[in-house]
């Protein structure tokens, strides 16, 4: 079993196709400050740490706060060369989406499982909205509000992870509600 970050340590379980994976609830407030200059249209933007963020960034800050290395792949935006999500660390409140830094993943198991995942999969869709990785550890996390369910392509991003020799242990459900 991985370690995990220690606000993010699962306190469940649950069924995702045919394995049985971690999860955690974490709750944040609203973001009642000025307005963000791109927040997907209508993406919820949450307050963490007294900054805006949207929850992807809230847990991968979360993980770091302890140490660990974390970054939000985003899955709506994608690298001109392939399917690969930006990856980012931190957003800008004043910039738009596409004026955003991507922040590749720097911790070497992290990008390393990343990539062998990728491979199995024959595609990066699906990924996991957060990625986190201390030491020998990575963890991955799918970000859903309340009971909403992880897609089919997530399913099959974990399937390929299975089927490349990670642990299920290793993808949380990072159940999230506003406070």
């Amino acid at each position: 079993m991985p370690a995990y970050p220690r606000t993010l340590s699962p306190t469940s379980h649950e069924h995702l196709g045919s394995h049985v994976v971690p999860s955690v609830e974490v709750a944040f407030p609203k973001w009642t400050g000025a307005p963000i200059a791109d927040a997907y249209g209508r993406k919820p933007v949450v307050s963490r740490r007294i900054e805006p963020m949207f929850v992807e960034l809230a847990v991968a800050s979360m993980a770091t706060a302890y140490g660990w290395d974390a970054r939000w792949l985003d899955e709506l935006r994608h690298d001109s060369r392939d399917d690969r999500p930006q990856m980012m660390s931190c957003w800008d409140p004043r910039l738009g989406r596409h004026d955003q830094i991507q922040d590749p993943v720097s911790h070497a198991p992290s990008g390393a499982a990343l990539e062998r995942i990728a491979e199995q999969r024959g595609s990066w869709a699906g990924a996991w909205s957060v990625t986190a990785g201390h030491e020998g550890d990575v963890v991955f996390y799918q970000t859903v509000r309340g009971r909403t369910a992880p897609t089919a392509s997530q399913i099959a991003w974990l399937d390929a992870a299975v089927a490349a020799g990670m642990s299920p242990d290793q993808f949380v459900v990072a159940r999230w509600r506003l406070h």
